[in-house]
């Protein structure tokens, strides 16, 4: 079935090919897992004939003549929805494997094609980190403390930290593992140490508060 419509779809962008452009390809989009995100299409004009979404050479939605269909593909069964009005495509429950390259083809009514790509990257919700002190050192006067922030991806990063005349400060600490999209970052608070875990879409803390 799916071989069948593939090929009545290229016949018509065949018999449409008289104007070609090869498109762009548009910002990078960023989900969280299970969220929902929108895929921009690049509509340069509602005067839209047909336009067909593909990933990884498979079709997944298509407007054409009006007449829409979400339900090509199985992997997104039920969770596509193609807005007429721009072209772009909602994708919900993400799934860390939709994290892909897209491709949006648009056929306008004067028969000019353009071709753009959109890379869809997902991510899982950061969990909370954990701050704890790795050393204390205390007298009268002073305090102090190393502290060591640790992500459940085994990714961590640490600081000094030192209370002087009732000023408590950390040598702050800002630490991005590029691999995996994960940022780390210390600082203070009053007398309070925080640790800050982040990545593109979401974000989660840990603080110890009295150290000294």
């Amino acid at each position: 079935l799916r071989l069948h419509y593939t090929g009545i779809l290229y016949k018509q962008m065949v018999q449409a090919s008289v104007s070609y452009s090869c498109g762009e390809t548009l910002p990078t989009v960023h989900g969280i897992l299970n969220g929902s995100v929108y895929l921009p299409s690049g509509l340069k004009n509602r005067n839209v004939s047909w336009i067909t979404w593909s990933a990884e050479n498979d079709f997944i939605a298509t407007l054409i003549n009006g007449k829409l269909n979400t339900m090509i593909n199985i992997r997104y069964n039920k969770r596509l929805h193609l807005h007429t009005n721009n072209g772009s495509l909602q994708i919900n429950r993400l799934k860390m494997g939709d994290t892909l390259t897209y491709n949006v083809h648009i056929v306008y009514q004067d028969n000019s094609q353009n071709n753009n790509q959109v890379k869809l990257v997902v991510h899982e919700k950061i969990n909370k980190p954990n701050l704890e002190t790795s050393a204390n050192f205390s007298t009268i006067n002073t305090c102090n403390v190393s502290v060591i922030c640790s992500t459940t991806q085994g990714f961590s990063a640490s600081s000094d930290c030192d209370n002087r005349s009732g000023v408590f400060r950390c040598s702050e600490s800002n630490v991005t593992n590029s691999s995996v999209g994960i940022s780390i970052t210390i600082t203070t608070k009053g007398n309070t140490i925080v640790c800050n875990s982040s990545n593109l879409v979401s974000w989660n803390t840990d603080r110890i508060e009295q150290v000294c």
